[in-house]
């Protein structure tokens, strides 16, 4: 070593280039991590950007999706269409049901008008016949239409009967298209009389998952809770290759070469599915990265080079050597490439964030769709949703009104001429609303002539009356159209705004050329019919499968009180809205539920005029459901808790321990490992972790084997800085007070 030491201290050489490459190495090393770090956050970066994009297909298509499922069951409560599966011949009744059938069914689909409803029709078990395309076919004839499906009548009648199962589910035809099968009967119990089928079309999923096609390989898959593939473009042959278990929430993954961008939805409780190749992929960033190693690699012999060369000449100045190194020219011709490259890396993402404000009209769209129609469970789920779609929902008191256009018009002569009209209109009426009101408004449109307005006001039905009649005036005078305002009663709670909307319209449905605005109050109701509408019952069945009590008595006393104190329902009416009920209470499939249906339609048989002793039944039934529900919730979640708890004492050391290792690890989202945390634990995740490892911390201190700096470490603190600063937060000293 000595004799090293001296022959290093006699070579002038030697010791310049030793000089200038320590020199040159320590800049290349931060220049090196400088640009690991920007790869990291462009490959993060172009992950969140596909995952977002597949988001946005899963949105629009599920959209659809509940939009046709829906309307089947819709359908499926058509009462001509129960009585038409009743008949085994072909007698007087049979033509005049059969229209009426066929008319509803088609003006249904055609209102909706979704493109991703191929075709549709009705198969009637008893008498064997299909309703298709506006016609009534024997399944003989009806045969050539399923063989140019890939089915035999075999397969077919094996999809089309379902014995007594009554849940709508969906069967893969082998020509690779999607059918929903929606079965109806007019009982309780017994077999089916038909089922309702759509057919949907393969290339409205292949127009909502087209932003995949800018890859040259890919796949696209959609799978239901049963691992089936309900839809595939399989560039990359994996269908056989899926790795189900990992492709759960929202996320991706790296396995076998190929790179997974994966999503789910609720309902339906479909998962979408995106795979690359890892070429495929990053293609963009890989470019980067081979051209800024070898810029690295041409400016290190670069510099060596020139360090040798120095050396020799025994030694210049060092700031020559920089500017040698900085003025060559194969950095300054490569550097506009490197430029344009992260470029067009962030315009891609300027791109795709302006889409997504793009897309904000039709979440509006969807959320007073989902508002009207009672799709959201509580006020959490609302509210996100409000703010997904950019609106400030904060107001005390809302009033509809439901609004018509032209209303001597027939619905259903529709003309280009009346459509623009009414377009053009109805911006024109909201932006006019807008202004006499001085208030937020909100439009959603019930068809091509009607209109339902929220409004966020403070105001009482006579004020916001008159300030209707100034609009409805105005729009007389200015632009000679007629128009029909029904106003609904002011609604104090949104969650419940769906039962405002009915009053808006009942109201608006009995205006006239007399009276052109109406007010809604109950004696507008027919007393003889019962009310239970569709949306109510949806609303019950959710708020009893989530276990919200207080949802179920909202409803409840709804009913209670538009049947039994607006309206006087007869005996008939009675049993139609038990039987309602008991269809809700036993779709749960919850154990027990026998005996309390069996109790509850024990009052419902002896009714005697009054409904006091059966809603007390009912909502006791329901009170317990929803305690059930609620208790198994709350035991899932404490289970998994604790075993979260567990993992976080096994693991407290790792200082890359977090919400998202969690979520990776017990594979649910981050947002819910936080919120049922906070739940069972009474305390955020993060203070949970700080107090493990503080504890631990103190543990050590006691011992005095470790400097405070191991003990950091130890305890999974990326620096002694940031412990001591949690230690004093925590136990109020710093760690040398308490050592």
């Amino acid at each position: 070593m000595k004799k090293f030491k001296k022959m290093f201290s006699a070579n002038l050489v030697a010791q310049f280039l030793y000089s200038y490459i320590l020199v040159l190495i320590i800049p290349m090393l931060i220049l090196f991590y400088g640009f690991y770090c920007a790869f990291t956050i462009v490959e993060e970066d172009i992950r969140e950007s596909n995952i977002a994009m597949l988001t946005k297909s899963m949105y629009l298509l599920n959209e659809e999706v509940r939009a046709l499922e829906k309307l089947a069951l819709q359908t499926s409560q058509f009462e001509p269409l129960r009585e038409l599966g009743n008949m085994t011949l072909r007698n007087g009744n049979y033509i005049t049901t059969v229209k009426e059938v066929i008319n509803e069914f088609y003006v249904l689909i055609n209102y909706q008008s979704l493109p991703l409803l191929k075709e549709a029709y009705i198969y009637l078990n008893e008498m064997d016949l299909v309703i298709y395309d506006h016609s009534v076919y024997h399944t003989d004839v009806f045969a050539q239409y399923i063989h140019s499906w890939g089915m035999t009548l075999e397969e077919w009648y094996d999809m089309c009967r379902t014995g007594i199962d009554r849940s709508p589910h969906y069967f893969v035809s082998p020509d690779g298209s999607i059918q929903y099968i929606t079965p109806f009967s007019n009982g309780l119990f017994g077999p089916n009389q038909g089922v309702i089928i759509y057919r949907y079309d393969d290339r409205e999923f292949n127009r909502l998952l087209s932003f995949a096609k800018e890859y040259n390989e890919y796949s696209v898959f959609i799978i239901d809770d049963d691992n089936r593939i309900l839809y595939r473009e399989d560039r990359l042959g994996l269908e056989n290759n899926i790795p189900f278990s990992t492709l759960t929430d929202t996320g991706f993954s790296n396995l076998d070469s190929n790179y997974w961008i994966y999503t789910s939805a609720q309902h339906p409780t479909w998962r979408y599915v995106l795979a690359l190749s890892d070429k495929e992929t990053l293609t963009q960033l890989t470019t980067l990265k081979d051209l800024v190693l070898i810029l690295i690699l041409a400016a290190a012999a670069i510099g060596v080079f020139i360090s040798l060369l120095m050396s020799i000449l025994k030694g210049r100045p060092i700031n020559a050597l920089i500017h040698a190194i900085m003025t060559e020219e194969e950095v300054e011709e490569n550097s506009p490439k490197l430029t344009s490259l992260f470029s067009a890396i962030t315009e891609k993402n300027e791109t795709l964030l302006q889409e997504i404000e793009n897309d904000k009209p039709m979440l509006q769209k969807a959320f007073f769709h989902d508002l009207i129609k009672a799709e959201f469970l509580n006020s959490k789920e609302m509210y996100y949703n409000a703010q997904k779609a950019g609106l400030e929902i904060n107001g005390n008191q809302y009033i509809v009104i439901s609004v018509k256009l032209f209303p001597d018009n027939d619905f259903y002569t529709v003309d280009i001429q009346t459509i623009e009209e009414v377009q053009l209109l109805t911006q024109l009426l909201l932006k006019h609303i807008t202004e006499v009101f001085a208030c937020p408004v909100w439009i959603y449109k019930k068809n091509y002539l009607s209109s339902l307005f929220i409004i966020q006001t403070e105001r009482q039905n006579s004020q916001t009356i008159t300030l209707a009649e100034q609009i409805c005036h105005w729009l007389s005078n200015e632009y000679n159209v007629e128009s029909f305002w029904g106003i609904g009663s002011p609604c104090t709670n949104l969650l419940d705004i769906w039962k405002n909307c009915e009053e808006a319209h009942t109201a608006m449905e009995h205006c006239h050329l007399e009276k052109h605005i109406q007010e809604y109050n109950s004696h507008l109701e027919d007393q003889a019919v019962l009310y239970f509408p569709e949306t109510a019952r949806e609303k019950l069945s959710a708020s009893l499968k989530s276990g919200d009590s207080a949802s179920c008595k909202a409803i409840l006393n709804i009913l209670e009180n538009e049947n039994f104190t607006n309206r006087h329902l007869g005996r008939n009416q009675f049993i139609h809205l038990n039987r309602y009920i008991t269809d809700i209470l036993t779709s749960l499939n919850l154990p027990d539920t026998t005996d309390q249906i069996l109790w509850l339609n024990e009052e419902a048989i002896g009714y005697n005029d009054s409904p006091d002793e059966y809603f007390r039944r009912l909502r006791s039934i329901c009170s317990e459901i929803c305690r059930q529900i609620q208790q198994n919730k709350s035991m899932q979640h404490g289970r998994l808790i604790e075993r979260i708890q567990q993992y976080i004492q096994e693991n407290y050391m790792d200082s890359g321990l977090g919400l998202s290792r969690i979520s990776q690890e017990f594979h649910i989202s981050e947002g819910y490992v936080s919120s049922i945390f906070k739940e069972q634990s009474s305390v955020n995740f993060g203070d949970y972790v700080e107090s493990i490892r503080i504890n631990k911390a103190c543990q050590l201190l006691k011992e005095n084997e470790h400097t405070i700096s191991e003990i950091a470490e130890f305890v999974g603190y990326n620096s002694v800085q940031s412990f001591r600063r949690a230690f004093k937060r925590v136990k109020g000293i710093s760690p040398k007070e308490y050592r």
